[in-house]
């Protein structure tokens, strides 16, 4: 209900902006779909139920939520036991930023 309340105030907003153009939206990518997706999932996890609604409504996403293996075979990941424990798009970033960690460690040790 809140999210509709949202959108109705959107709607109400945009009619009495008059420099805005509602028409020319335009349809997201497949790649802004998957990025919502994943964002989805990990509000999900911690129980950001309420602003899942609004983010849903605000970004028109469609009514079928993918799987997660979908949203695996998508991104590219395996998932296993440790990592089905978290959201995909922590997982994302922790591998990431192991990756970085890795890449400044090996550059270290390559100028010493």
């Amino acid at each position: 209900m809140r999210a509709k309340v949202t959108e109705i105030l959107q709607e109400r907003q945009v009619s009495q902006n008059s420099g805005f153009k509602s028409s020319g939206v335009p349809k997201p990518t497949n790649e802004v779909l998957l990025i919502n997706e994943l964002v989805k999932e990990y509000l999900e996890w911690n129980g950001y139920l309420y602003t899942v609604s609004v983010m849903t409504s605000e970004a028109a996403m469609p009514d079928a939520k993918k799987t997660r293996a979908e949203l695996c075979a998508e991104v590219g990941v395996k998932d296993d036991e440790k990592s089905s424990a978290l959201p995909l798009l922590s997982n994302i970033v922790a591998a990431y930023t192991e990756r970085i960690k890795r890449k400044i460690n090996k550059n270290k040790k390559e100028n010493l």
